[in-house]
Protein backbone atom coordinates (compact mmCIF):
# COMPACT_ATOMS: atom_id res chain seq x y z
CA UNK A 1 0.00 0.00 0.00
CA UNK A 2 2.81 2.38 0.94
CA UNK A 3 4.56 1.57 -2.35
CA UNK A 4 1.43 2.40 -4.34
CA UNK A 5 0.92 5.68 -2.46
CA UNK A 6 4.60 6.61 -2.91
CA UNK A 7 4.43 5.88 -6.66
CA UNK A 8 1.27 7.99 -6.99
CA UNK A 9 2.83 10.92 -5.13
CA UNK A 10 6.00 10.68 -7.23
CA UNK A 11 3.96 10.68 -10.43
CA UNK A 12 1.95 13.67 -9.20
CA UNK A 13 5.08 15.65 -8.34
CA UNK A 14 6.67 14.90 -11.73
CA UNK A 15 3.50 15.79 -13.66
CA UNK A 16 3.23 19.11 -11.79
CA UNK A 17 6.75 20.22 -12.69
CA UNK A 18 6.75 23.39 -14.81
CA UNK A 19 7.51 22.93 -18.49
CA UNK A 20 10.93 24.12 -19.59
CA UNK A 21 12.85 24.29 -22.85
CA UNK A 22 15.06 21.52 -21.50
CA UNK A 23 12.10 19.19 -20.97
CA UNK A 24 9.73 20.26 -23.77
CA UNK A 25 11.92 22.05 -26.31
CA UNK A 26 10.47 24.47 -28.81
CA UNK A 27 10.92 25.64 -32.39
CA UNK A 28 13.30 27.91 -34.29
CA UNK A 29 12.09 29.30 -37.63
CA UNK A 30 14.73 30.75 -39.96
CA UNK A 31 13.40 33.22 -42.52
CA UNK A 32 15.18 34.62 -45.57
CA UNK A 33 14.14 38.09 -46.75
CA UNK A 34 13.71 37.73 -50.53
CA UNK A 35 12.40 41.23 -51.29
CA UNK A 36 15.08 43.11 -53.27
CA UNK A 37 13.16 46.35 -52.76
CA UNK A 38 13.10 46.05 -48.97
CA UNK A 39 14.59 48.91 -46.99
CA UNK A 40 15.35 49.49 -43.33
CA UNK A 41 11.91 50.95 -42.67
CA UNK A 42 10.14 47.90 -44.18
CA UNK A 43 12.39 45.47 -42.33
CA UNK A 44 11.77 47.23 -39.02
CA UNK A 45 8.04 47.14 -39.71
CA UNK A 46 8.25 43.41 -40.48
CA UNK A 47 10.08 42.80 -37.20
CA UNK A 48 7.47 44.79 -35.29
CA UNK A 49 4.55 42.91 -36.85
CA UNK A 50 6.14 39.52 -36.24
CA UNK A 51 6.80 40.53 -32.63
CA UNK A 52 3.22 41.68 -32.05
CA UNK A 53 1.83 38.54 -33.65
CA UNK A 54 3.82 36.01 -31.67
CA UNK A 55 3.71 37.83 -28.32
CA UNK A 56 -0.09 37.95 -28.50
CA UNK A 57 -0.34 34.28 -29.48
CA UNK A 58 2.32 32.50 -27.43
CA UNK A 59 3.61 32.79 -23.90
CA UNK A 60 7.11 31.88 -22.66
CA UNK A 61 8.97 34.80 -24.27
CA UNK A 62 9.05 34.11 -28.02
CA UNK A 63 11.81 36.06 -29.78
CA UNK A 64 12.35 37.88 -33.08
CA UNK A 65 16.01 38.28 -34.08
CA UNK A 66 17.34 40.14 -37.15
CA UNK A 67 20.65 38.96 -38.58
CA UNK A 68 23.58 41.38 -38.65
CA UNK A 69 23.44 41.59 -42.45
CA UNK A 70 19.67 42.29 -42.25
CA UNK A 71 18.93 39.58 -44.80
CA UNK A 72 17.29 37.05 -42.52
CA UNK A 73 15.10 36.83 -39.43
CA UNK A 74 15.01 34.13 -36.79
CA UNK A 75 11.90 33.44 -34.72
CA UNK A 76 12.15 31.42 -31.51
CA UNK A 77 9.11 29.71 -30.00
CA UNK A 78 9.93 28.16 -26.58
CA UNK A 79 7.65 25.21 -25.65
CA UNK A 80 5.89 25.32 -29.04
CA UNK A 81 6.09 21.99 -30.88
CA UNK A 82 3.47 22.24 -33.66
CA UNK A 83 5.46 23.30 -36.74
CA UNK A 84 2.38 23.10 -39.01
CA UNK A 85 0.54 25.58 -36.82
CA UNK A 86 3.48 27.98 -36.85
CA UNK A 87 3.95 27.71 -40.61
CA UNK A 88 0.28 27.89 -41.61
CA UNK A 89 -1.03 30.47 -39.15
CA UNK A 90 1.87 32.56 -37.83
CA UNK A 91 4.84 32.76 -40.19
CA UNK A 92 3.06 33.83 -43.32
CA UNK A 93 2.66 37.07 -45.27
CA UNK A 94 -0.88 37.53 -44.03
CA UNK A 95 -2.60 39.39 -46.88
CA UNK A 96 -6.33 39.31 -46.15
CA UNK A 97 -8.92 39.53 -48.90
CA UNK A 98 -12.68 39.03 -49.15
CA UNK A 99 -14.05 38.59 -52.68
CA UNK A 100 -17.16 37.47 -54.50
CA UNK A 101 -17.71 33.91 -55.68
CA UNK A 102 -19.46 32.00 -58.43
CA UNK A 103 -22.18 29.51 -57.62
CA UNK A 104 -21.19 26.14 -59.02
CA UNK A 105 -24.53 26.02 -60.87
CA UNK A 106 -23.46 29.09 -62.87
CA UNK A 107 -20.27 27.54 -64.18
CA UNK A 108 -21.00 23.83 -64.33
CA UNK A 109 -21.77 24.04 -68.06
CA UNK A 110 -18.26 25.35 -68.75
CA UNK A 111 -16.72 22.64 -66.59
CA UNK A 112 -18.75 19.96 -68.34
CA UNK A 113 -17.48 21.23 -71.71
CA UNK A 114 -13.87 20.98 -70.50
CA UNK A 115 -14.60 17.50 -69.17
CA UNK A 116 -16.05 16.39 -72.51
CA UNK A 117 -13.14 17.77 -74.52
CA UNK A 118 -10.65 15.94 -72.36
CA UNK A 119 -12.60 12.67 -72.55
CA UNK A 120 -13.63 12.62 -76.20
CA UNK A 121 -10.94 14.34 -78.29
CA UNK A 122 -8.87 11.33 -79.35
CA UNK A 123 -6.79 13.41 -81.75
CA UNK A 124 -5.76 15.71 -78.93
CA UNK A 125 -5.04 12.89 -76.45
CA UNK A 126 -4.51 15.34 -73.61
CA UNK A 127 -0.99 15.13 -72.25
CA UNK A 128 -0.32 16.31 -68.73
CA UNK A 129 0.76 19.95 -69.08
CA UNK A 130 3.78 21.23 -67.19
CA UNK A 131 3.50 24.76 -65.81
CA UNK A 132 6.97 26.25 -65.51
CA UNK A 133 5.89 29.56 -63.99
CA UNK A 134 7.57 30.66 -60.77
CA UNK A 135 4.62 29.58 -58.61
CA UNK A 136 4.30 26.09 -60.06
CA UNK A 137 6.00 24.18 -57.28
CA UNK A 138 2.98 21.92 -56.91
CA UNK A 139 3.44 20.75 -60.48
CA UNK A 140 6.56 18.77 -59.60
CA UNK A 141 4.09 15.97 -58.90
CA UNK A 142 2.88 15.74 -62.48
CA UNK A 143 6.42 15.93 -63.86
CA UNK A 144 7.23 12.79 -61.94
CA UNK A 145 4.33 10.68 -63.20
CA UNK A 146 5.57 7.50 -64.84
CA UNK A 147 5.00 6.73 -68.51
CA UNK A 148 2.69 3.88 -67.48
CA UNK A 149 0.53 6.28 -65.49
CA UNK A 150 0.40 8.70 -68.43
CA UNK A 151 -0.63 5.89 -70.83
CA UNK A 152 -3.31 4.76 -68.38
CA UNK A 153 -4.77 8.29 -68.26
CA UNK A 154 -5.03 8.41 -72.07
CA UNK A 155 -6.33 4.85 -72.40
CA UNK A 156 -9.11 5.53 -69.86
CA UNK A 157 -10.17 8.72 -71.66
CA UNK A 158 -8.82 11.01 -69.00
CA UNK A 159 -11.28 13.76 -68.05
CA UNK A 160 -11.61 16.55 -65.53
CA UNK A 161 -14.24 14.74 -63.49
CA UNK A 162 -12.00 11.71 -63.00
CA UNK A 163 -9.82 13.80 -60.68
CA UNK A 164 -12.33 16.47 -59.57
CA UNK A 165 -15.56 15.02 -58.23
CA UNK A 166 -18.37 17.56 -58.81
CA UNK A 167 -20.22 18.89 -55.76
CA UNK A 168 -23.39 16.81 -56.04
CA UNK A 169 -26.02 16.84 -53.28
CA UNK A 170 -27.72 13.71 -51.94
CA UNK A 171 -30.64 14.05 -54.37
CA UNK A 172 -28.30 13.96 -57.36
CA UNK A 173 -28.49 17.67 -58.21
CA UNK A 174 -25.70 20.23 -58.09
CA UNK A 175 -25.16 21.52 -54.59
CA UNK A 176 -25.58 25.22 -53.84
CA UNK A 177 -22.55 27.42 -53.20
CA UNK A 178 -19.06 28.08 -54.61
CA UNK A 179 -17.49 24.67 -53.94
CA UNK A 180 -16.91 23.22 -57.43
CA UNK A 181 -15.85 19.77 -56.33
CA UNK A 182 -13.39 17.77 -54.29
CA UNK A 183 -10.03 16.25 -55.26
CA UNK A 184 -7.36 14.19 -53.63
CA UNK A 185 -4.43 16.31 -52.49
CA UNK A 186 -2.15 14.45 -54.91
CA UNK A 187 -4.34 15.53 -57.85
CA UNK A 188 -4.55 19.26 -57.08
CA UNK A 189 -1.52 20.14 -59.22
CA UNK A 190 -3.03 18.36 -62.20
CA UNK A 191 -6.38 20.14 -61.76
CA UNK A 192 -4.55 23.49 -61.54
CA UNK A 193 -2.72 22.74 -64.78
CA UNK A 194 -5.95 22.02 -66.62
CA UNK A 195 -7.47 25.34 -65.61
CA UNK A 196 -4.24 27.17 -66.60
CA UNK A 197 -4.10 25.50 -70.01
CA UNK A 198 -5.22 28.06 -72.63
CA UNK A 199 -7.18 25.37 -74.48
CA UNK A 200 -9.52 25.22 -71.50
CA UNK A 201 -9.18 28.52 -69.68
CA UNK A 202 -10.50 30.24 -72.82
CA UNK A 203 -13.78 28.36 -72.33
CA UNK A 204 -14.34 29.91 -68.89
CA UNK A 205 -15.68 33.39 -67.98
CA UNK A 206 -12.98 36.07 -68.06
CA UNK A 207 -13.36 36.85 -64.37
CA UNK A 208 -13.31 33.20 -63.24
CA UNK A 209 -10.55 31.85 -61.02
CA UNK A 210 -10.42 28.98 -58.58
CA UNK A 211 -8.45 28.26 -55.44
CA UNK A 212 -8.24 25.40 -52.99
CA UNK A 213 -9.78 25.48 -49.55
CA UNK A 214 -7.29 25.80 -46.70
CA UNK A 215 -8.69 22.70 -44.99
CA UNK A 216 -8.34 19.12 -46.19
CA UNK A 217 -10.48 16.16 -45.18
CA UNK A 218 -8.75 12.78 -45.18
CA UNK A 219 -6.44 13.80 -48.05
CA UNK A 220 -9.30 15.43 -49.98
CA UNK A 221 -9.67 19.17 -50.55
CA UNK A 222 -12.41 21.40 -52.01
CA UNK A 223 -11.91 23.65 -55.05
CA UNK A 224 -13.68 27.01 -54.73
CA UNK A 225 -15.00 29.12 -57.64
CA UNK A 226 -14.08 32.80 -57.27
CA UNK A 227 -14.55 36.03 -59.21
CA UNK A 228 -11.44 38.03 -60.00
CA UNK A 229 -12.06 41.26 -58.13
CA UNK A 230 -10.14 43.72 -60.28
CA UNK A 231 -10.27 47.12 -58.56
CA UNK A 232 -13.69 46.69 -56.98
CA UNK A 233 -15.76 44.27 -54.92
CA UNK A 234 -12.92 43.40 -52.58
CA UNK A 235 -12.12 44.03 -48.91
CA UNK A 236 -8.40 43.92 -48.03
CA UNK A 237 -6.10 44.02 -45.01
CA UNK A 238 -5.58 47.77 -45.33
CA UNK A 239 -9.29 48.38 -44.68
CA UNK A 240 -9.35 46.62 -41.28
CA UNK A 241 -9.21 48.70 -38.08
CA UNK A 242 -9.15 45.92 -35.49
CA UNK A 243 -9.69 42.20 -34.93
CA UNK A 244 -10.14 39.83 -32.01
CA UNK A 245 -11.38 36.36 -31.14
CA UNK A 246 -14.94 35.85 -29.88
CA UNK A 247 -17.14 32.88 -29.05
CA UNK A 248 -19.70 31.99 -31.68
CA UNK A 249 -23.24 33.25 -31.15
CA UNK A 250 -24.80 29.82 -31.56
CA UNK A 251 -21.86 27.52 -30.81
CA UNK A 252 -18.85 27.38 -28.50
CA UNK A 253 -16.51 27.55 -31.50
CA UNK A 254 -14.14 30.52 -31.61
CA UNK A 255 -14.66 33.07 -34.36
CA UNK A 256 -12.47 35.93 -35.55
CA UNK A 257 -14.29 39.25 -35.38
CA UNK A 258 -13.00 42.15 -37.49
CA UNK A 259 -14.00 45.81 -37.69
CA UNK A 260 -13.53 47.91 -40.81
CA UNK A 261 -12.19 51.44 -40.84
CA UNK A 262 -15.09 53.95 -41.06
CA UNK A 263 -14.23 55.05 -44.60
CA UNK A 264 -14.68 51.46 -45.90
CA UNK A 265 -17.89 50.50 -44.11
CA UNK A 266 -20.03 51.56 -47.08
CA UNK A 267 -18.07 49.22 -49.38
CA UNK A 268 -18.77 46.26 -47.10
CA UNK A 269 -22.45 47.23 -46.85
CA UNK A 270 -22.71 47.42 -50.65
CA UNK A 271 -20.80 44.16 -51.13
CA UNK A 272 -22.98 42.23 -48.68
CA UNK A 273 -26.17 43.80 -50.07
CA UNK A 274 -25.25 42.71 -53.60
CA UNK A 275 -24.48 39.16 -52.50
CA UNK A 276 -27.44 38.20 -50.31
CA UNK A 277 -27.97 34.42 -50.55
CA UNK A 278 -24.54 34.09 -52.15
CA UNK A 279 -21.15 33.30 -50.63
CA UNK A 280 -18.20 35.59 -50.09
CA UNK A 281 -14.78 33.97 -49.93
CA UNK A 282 -12.31 34.92 -47.19
CA UNK A 283 -8.69 34.43 -48.26
CA UNK A 284 -5.37 34.73 -46.46
CA UNK A 285 -2.45 34.75 -48.92
CA UNK A 286 -4.72 33.19 -51.56
CA UNK A 287 -5.74 30.27 -49.32
CA UNK A 288 -9.53 30.06 -48.95
CA UNK A 289 -10.18 29.97 -45.21
CA UNK A 290 -13.97 30.09 -45.44
CA UNK A 291 -16.81 31.06 -47.78
CA UNK A 292 -19.82 32.04 -45.64
CA UNK A 293 -23.21 32.70 -47.17
CA UNK A 294 -24.53 36.25 -46.85
CA UNK A 295 -28.01 36.26 -45.30
CA UNK A 296 -28.45 40.04 -45.09
CA UNK A 297 -26.51 43.22 -45.71
CA UNK A 298 -24.06 44.27 -43.00
CA UNK A 299 -24.28 47.96 -42.19
CA UNK A 300 -21.89 48.40 -39.26
CA UNK A 301 -18.61 47.16 -40.72
CA UNK A 302 -18.39 44.50 -38.01
CA UNK A 303 -18.17 40.86 -39.16
CA UNK A 304 -16.84 37.48 -38.10
CA UNK A 305 -14.88 34.71 -39.79
CA UNK A 306 -16.21 31.32 -38.78
CA UNK A 307 -14.39 28.02 -38.95
CA UNK A 308 -13.35 25.06 -36.87
CA UNK A 309 -10.48 26.96 -35.30
CA UNK A 310 -8.64 25.79 -32.23
CA UNK A 311 -7.85 28.63 -29.83
CA UNK A 312 -4.31 29.31 -31.00
CA UNK A 313 -5.37 29.28 -34.69
CA UNK A 314 -8.13 31.81 -34.00
CA UNK A 315 -5.69 34.03 -32.08
CA UNK A 316 -3.17 33.85 -34.91
CA UNK A 317 -5.75 34.74 -37.54
CA UNK A 318 -6.97 37.67 -35.42
CA UNK A 319 -3.40 38.99 -35.09
CA UNK A 320 -2.87 38.73 -38.86
CA UNK A 321 -5.96 40.87 -39.42
CA UNK A 322 -5.22 43.27 -36.57
CA UNK A 323 -1.62 44.12 -37.50
CA UNK A 324 -1.74 43.57 -41.25
CA UNK A 325 0.55 41.69 -43.65
CA UNK A 326 4.35 41.48 -43.43
CA UNK A 327 5.63 44.32 -45.69
CA UNK A 328 8.57 42.36 -47.14
CA UNK A 329 8.68 39.17 -49.19
CA UNK A 330 10.27 36.21 -47.44
CA UNK A 331 10.54 32.46 -47.42
CA UNK A 332 11.02 29.93 -44.64
CA UNK A 333 14.53 28.46 -44.89
CA UNK A 334 13.96 25.86 -42.20
CA UNK A 335 12.24 24.91 -38.97
CA UNK A 336 14.36 23.24 -36.30
CA UNK A 337 13.94 22.27 -32.67
CA UNK A 338 15.21 24.38 -29.80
Amino acid sequence: MKIIIYFFLSFLLISCQPKTVETHGGLIVDIEITDDASNESKINSALDIFKKRIENIFENNPQVILSTDKKSIQLKFPLVTDSTLVKDFVVRKGQFKTIETYNVKEIYGYLDEINSKLAEDHNYQYQIPVDISKDSGKNELQKNLSEIEKETIIKNKFSLFTILNPNISSDGSLADGPAIGISMLKDTALVDSIFRDKKFSSLLPNDFECKWSRYSQNKFVWLIALKKPGNKNVITSEMIADAKTVKGEFTDNLEVNFILKPEYVHLWTEMTRNNINRSLAILIDDDVFSYPKVVSEIVGGNSSITGQFIEVEAKALAMILKYGPIPVDFKIKGITKL
